[in-house]
């Protein structure tokens, strides 16, 4: 269960530990994170896909279509960078994890080399049958010796999928699918206008500037708290600029919104609901 005290960084899931991305890792990296993790499978019309499990979904709507051989890589790179302090391989019904021992330095450069003999052997697999099977057993032993191994299967992901939107601010909500198609619509089509936008420089010089910082100190920012200072900066100045005017005598059809208010992370379909260039290009 995730509860929040203010400071989670990591959110511990069968004693594993989960992990908040931050902007070293890669802010767009991130942002296609949370496409890949947060497809709507109800809009799935291939009978054989169908009441998958969403991590066997991704791995088998790869096989059919290209655009989701990403989804699939990227996922796994988000999985990847979430756990902390240990290996995992991610397959298409369940995630191995490898949790170093304490003897992990003593017996792992064996364990690698046995590694390096099995990809060598590898190249000509009819002629190295036997050592192949040979080396692969010794490979499990040393595994048993250096790693704590537990297997997650397909709810275990579903779980974990939800705790990595939750502390990453990622919007898991699950959209009618008929209503999902008319915003992607309206959001490819907001992406293809040509606007001066501002850039992920932009945001982090900007950010840095106002917290008195080096931009290049902002590397360990959290993905979630880099958004969320981004979006009260903005709200801040916002406050400061229309509480001006206000005290000089504008009047306002609603009353001023203070800056300080519970921050709600970004929807996904969020800055095209309220795009008016868009809503007139769909009228």
């Amino acid at each position: 269960m995730f509860i929040d005290d203010g400071f989670n960084d990591t959110v511990e899931y069968k004693g594993i530990l989960l992990r908040r991305l931050t902007l070293r890792d890669g802010y767009y990296m991130i942002k296609a994170s949370s496409e890949a993790l947060t497809v709507n499978l109800m809009i799935e019309k291939d009978l054989e896909l169908l009441g998958l499990p969403y991590l066997t979904y991704i791995y088998r709507k790869a096989l059919k279509d290209s655009e989701y051989v990403s989804y699939w890589q990227i996922l796994k790179w988000c999985l990847y960078k979430s756990f902390v302090d240990c290996d995992i391989e991610v397959r298409e019904d369940e995630i191995i994890v490898y949790k170093k021992k304490d003897d992990y330095l003593k017996y792992a450069d064996e364990y690698y080399s046995i590694l390096a003999s099995l990809e060598i052997l590898a190249e000509n697999i009819k002629d190295n049958e036997d050592e192949i099977i040979e080396k692969i057993k010794q490979k499990e032993d040393f595994e048993g010796l250096i790693y704590d191994k537990t297997e997650l299967n397909c709810m275990d992901f579903d779980k974990i999928k939800d705790i990595i939107c939750k502390i990453n601010g990622f919007d898991n909500t699950r959209y009618d699918p008929h209503w999902e198609s008319i915003l992607k619509e309206a959001k490819d089509l907001k992406n293809s206008i040509s606007e001066d936008g501002l850039t992920l420089s932009d945001l982090i010089n900007t950010l840095a500037f106002y917290l008195k910082k080096f931009p290049v100190e902002l590397k360990d920012m959290d993905y979630y708290v880099f958004n969320h200072y981004v979006k009260l900066m903005g709200d801040f100045e916002e406050y400061k600029l229309n509480r001006s005017a206000e005290l000089q005598g504008t009047e306002f059809k609603q009353k001023l919104n203070h800056w300080f208010t519970h921050y709600k992370p970004m929807g996904k379909y969020d800055d095209v609901v309220t795009s008016s260039n868009v809503a007139k290009e769909l009228e």
